[in-house]
């Protein structure tokens, strides 16, 4: 287990923001369209769970195929450290452990090989109980209930780093064959620097998530990355965060395609259609997702390419080794304008990157990843239907109402709809969980091609051969 290899499963669910469920939408009209709609038990609101053939209903889009379930069990060893600083407040305090009951509730429903320890932190840290020493539910509640609250100044620094160093022994209980996860709860500004300790934790492969207040968002993002912050904006808000920490918790034992080699082309739009704002948040997302992959020659090979009227690479499949250079690569690709020929920047995919000379690597599997909300100005399904049959899969993130109808003519591999672009990032893990599905489809080496000027590719055991006329090298590339 390494702290970076992580996917989050979410469970199928579409909350409002994905399908108007709600006072002013009829049950019946729920029903027809294929989502059953019940009461959450956190929020007090409805949500919708999505049947199999679910189609999207007047004012959201849900996805052609839902996600799968978390695991019915999660093993993972789970340390609450608990902000008991003046700054907190007692009110603070005693909300953060009315919303552990709540997550340690959800868990155990179908979890029972978790184990829960509780820290609180100040000044100094107290080990309220340590890990596994309460079995069951009910005695970790009578537990939780009789902690009290100390007081003192908030040095959550200083807590990441008692956590990481003596925390996760053999000795206190924890269990080294399982990974070991840290939801840290504040509201307040710690004292002392967090990023250091946080970052000693994650070398030492301890996943951390931070639950707080959006006036600690800075804070949070130091402590888990932007990716496992979960600020809240009010204390209704904060309960409504249970069943996401729930997924990311319960995902830290999925090993998705981390250990399968994989190449991955994104292509982004980045055309007047989709605005510049929106290119921004589109940036964003693919730099998070990049996050997801192990990038290494041996295994996540990562290209991405811009188009409007013209495609450009920003960088090839074998550019970078390096997850920082291609964000930063990413960060500073320009906003093109123009109109959104999708057709043209798949027909350069295939031509331009993947090809053996650019990196791309016969016998291993090759996603192609569109992101896009406007329609295409040229002619899209002649190239899907190339790249497909050439053994390439082809994702489609389709924001708002894209054209699907045309790429689902076309059938491309999966068709992932995404309501709007602020919305776009809780959809990241969506879109890695569908790539690591094909990651696992079979392919062969001889698809796409990876003979060069006219060559024809042989199957061999194991490997392939090019028969090459007027021309020489392993790949038909010199005369």
């Amino acid at each position: 287990f390494r702290w970076k290899r992580i996917r989050n499963v979410h469970q199928s669910r579409c909350y409002r923001t994905l399908c108007p469920v709600g006072p002013r939408v009829a049950t019946s009209e729920v029903q027809k369209s294929g989502v059953t709609c019940i009461n959450s038990w956190i929020s007090m609101k409805l949500f919708c769970l999505l049947s199999a053939h679910s189609a999207a209903i007047p004012g959201g889009r849900a996805p052609d195929r839902p996600v799968p379930s978390v695991a019915a069990d999660c093993a993972v060893d789970l340390l609450f450290l608990v902000d008991g600083s003046w700054s907190m407040g007692l009110e603070g305090f005693l909300r953060a452990k009315a919303f552990v009951k709540r997550v340690i509730h959800s868990l155990l429903q179908t979890s029972p090989s978790v184990l829960i320890g509780f820290m609180q932190y100040s000044d100094t840290v107290h080990v309220e109980f340590t890990l596994g020493q309460h079995a069951g539910y009910t005695s970790l509640v009578r537990s939780i209930d009789a902690i009290k609250y100390r007081g003192g100044n908030t040095n959550t620094g200083g807590a990441l780093a008692h956590v990481a160093q003596l925390e996760f022994r053999a000795e206190t209980g924890s269990r080294q064959e399982v990974p070991h996860a840290v939801v840290v709860l504040t509201n307040s500004r710690s004292r002392d620097a967090v990023a250091p300790p946080a970052q000693f934790a994650r070398e030492r492969e301890i996943f951390l998530l931070a639950v707080g207040s959006e006036q600690v968002r800075a804070e949070l993002q130091s402590i888990a990355t932007p990716l496992n912050a979960l600020p809240f904006s009010d204390p209704l808000d904060l309960y409504n965060k249970v069943m996401e920490l729930r997924s990311r918790i319960c995902s830290l034992n999925s090993q998705g395609c981390y250990s399968r080699p994989l190449d991955v082309i994104f292509v982004l739009d980045s055309s007047a259609s989709i605005g510049r704002q929106n290119f921004r948040s589109v940036k964003e997302f693919v730099k998070d997702s990049v996050s997801q992959f192990d990038i290494d020659r041996d295994l996540a090979q990562v290209a991405a390419v811009i188009y409007s009227t013209k495609p450009r690479a920003l960088f090839h499949l074998d550019t970078y080794d390096s997850e920082s250079r291609m964000k930063r690569a990413l960060s500073t690709a320009p906003f093109l304008g123009g109109l959104a020929l999708i057709g043209r920047a798949l027909g350069f995919v295939a031509d331009e990157l993947l090809t053996v000379h650019r990196g791309a690597r016969p016998g291993v599997r090759k996603v192609v990843v569109v992101v896009t909300d406007g329609l295409s100005a040229d002619d899209v399904v002649g190239p899907v239907t190339t790249l497909l049959s050439n053994g390439v899969s082809v994702i489609l993130v389709s924001v708002g109402d894209a054209n699907c109808r045309l790429w689902i003519t076309a059938q491309p591999s999966d068709v992932i709809s995404i309501p709007s672009y602020n919305t776009l990032k809780h959809y990241m893990d969506n879109v890695i969980w569908r790539i690591c599905e094909e990651s696992k489809q079979p392919t062969s080496p001889c698809l796409p091609n990876p003979c060069t000027n006219g060559g024809m590719c042989s199957l061999l055991t194991g490997s392939y051969h090019c028969q090459c006329v007027g021309w020489d090298g392993p790949h038909c590339e010199h005369r």
